[in-house]
């Protein structure tokens, strides 16, 4: 057994009425059968890693935890409620501010609203560990760490940046050309009714639906 106090740890988690979950993989999650159809307030990863293939400062090693990373949020991103966070705790030295989580949250459609000092005591009876290998149990130092917080990207935040691609798109006669300012292409939002409370799994559904005709 990995961790010696598992099932106390466990027993209490069933008492308080915690749905208990093993073998979750964190880039499939959304797909796991208990977990499918259902939204959250909050999702949260403490210290994502992808485990020990090499030292920390080789970039085929980031890379991997990368990779972790963002297989997380794409999933978590569909699970959210829309006015849900997710929650990142993560080491904020070197090498590991290196892996750019805000920069992945990106590319997974999501947006950094907050960026606190992580206090465990915020975590009863919460210690970390090293999950992996002989020393598996023990705590590693945690030094100088950050809650990343981030939230579904608003829609109207895409629409405004595919519509702005066509400040540059040519004249076509016929037409009623192309927009000429970022009021216009404000206006042409709130025309088609897009607004900050639609979640933007509503575009990537769509794009998919087209992506696949």
């Amino acid at each position: 057994m990995k961790y010696k106090d598992v099932k106390p740890n466990l027993g209490v988690l069933e008492v308080l009425g915690a749905s208990l979950l093993h073998g979750v993989d964190a880039t499939k999650m959304k797909f796991h059968p208990h977990l499918q159809h259902k939204n959250f307030h909050r999702i949260i990863y403490n210290f994502p890693h992808a485990g020990f293939h090499g030292r920390e400062t080789n970039p085929d090693v980031i890379m991997m935890h990368r990779n972790l990373v963002r297989g997380f949020l794409w999933n978590a991103r569909s699970m959210l409620s829309p006015d849900g966070e997710v929650h990142i705790n993560h080491k904020f030295t070197a090498p590991y501010h290196s892996w750019g989580i805000a920069d992945i949250a990106l590319e997974c459609q999501l947006v950094l609203v907050g960026l606190d000092d992580f206090k465990i005591e915020h975590y009863p009876g919460y210690e970390n560990k090293r999950g992996s290998g002989s020393r598996c149990d023990k705590p590693f130092p945690l030094g100088d760490c950050r809650t990343f917080i981030f939230k579904l990207r608003p829609v109207t935040a895409i629409f405004l940046k595919m519509e702005s691609r066509k400040l540059h798109a040519p004249f076509h006669p016929g037409t009623m050309g192309r927009a000429k300012s970022t009021k216009e292409i404000e206006k042409k939002c709130d025309e088609r009714a897009i607004g900050r409370n639609f979640c933007t799994r509503h575009v990537s559904a769509s794009i998919s639906k087209r992506s696949r005709a």
